[in-house]
C-alpha cells in the first residue's frame, strides 16, 4: 500500500467517522420527559426563518419588552435547512394570542448548526398546535430516518470509493 493510497483510507475512515457521530448524537438529542420541560408564556408573534418558514416568537408576560424565539424541528443530525414552525396561513390564527409554551435547548454538540428554544407543546387561543406525544413520535421517526440515509450513504459512498478512488489494480 502506497503513501497516497494510507491517505486516501485516513480521509475515508475520518469521513465515516464524520456520518457515524453526526447521525448517533441525534439519539441524544432526546426530548425530555414533559414534567422536565421549562414553560414560558406570552404572546405568539411570527418571525421568519432562514428557511422559509416561521420561527414562533413569544412576547413574555411577566415581561412584554423581552422575547424568546422558539424553533420547530429537533436537532436530528443533518437538519441544516429547516427550523421553521409553518406557513404562516397556518400560523396566523396564533398571533397576539396568549399562549403557553414548553420548551428545551438541546444539547448541540457535534451539530451542524446551532438550535434555539426547541418547541415541545404549545397551548394557544384554546387549541393544542403543538402536543407532547406527537412531538416525541416526529423526533423519534427523524431520528429512525436519519440512520438509514446515513448507512445508505455510508454504503454509497464505499462503493465509489472502492470502484473510483481505491480500485484494485
Amino acid at each position: 500500500m502506497n503513501k497516497s493510497q494510507k491517505i486516501h483510507i485516513f480521509f475515508y475512515a475520518m469521513f465515516v467517522i464524520f456520518i457515524m457521530a453526526q447521525t448517533f448524537t441525534g439519539w441524544r438529542a432526546e426530548i425530555p420527559l414533559q414534567n422536565a420541560l421549562q414553560y414560558s408564556e406570552g404572546y405568539v408573534e411570527l418571525a421568519g426563518a432562514d428557511d422559509g418558514g416561521n420561527l414562533i416568537v413569544l412576547r413574555l408576560l411577566d415581561d412584554p419588552k423581552n422575547k424568546m424565539v422558539f424553533e420547530c424541528t429537533y436537532p436530528t443530525s443533518f437538519s441544516l435547512a429547516s427550523s421553521g414552525c409553518g406557513d404562516f396561513e397556518y400560523l396566523e390564527k396564533y398571533i397576539n394570542k396568549a399562549a403557553k409554551i414548553g420548551w428545551y435547548q438541546p444539547n448541540t454538540t457535534f451539530k451542524l448548526r446551532e438550535h434555539g428554544h426547541q418547541i415541545v407543546t404549545m397551548f394557544a387561543d384554546g387549541d393544542y398546535f403543538k402536543k407532547y406525544e406527537q412531538t416525541k413520535r416526529l423526533n423519534s421517526n427523524q431520528n429512525k430516518m436519519m440512520v438509514v440515509l446515513s448507512l445508505v450513504f455510508i454504503y454509497l459512498s464505499y462503493i465509489i470509493f472502492i470502484k473510483v478512488v481505491y480500485p484494485k489494480s
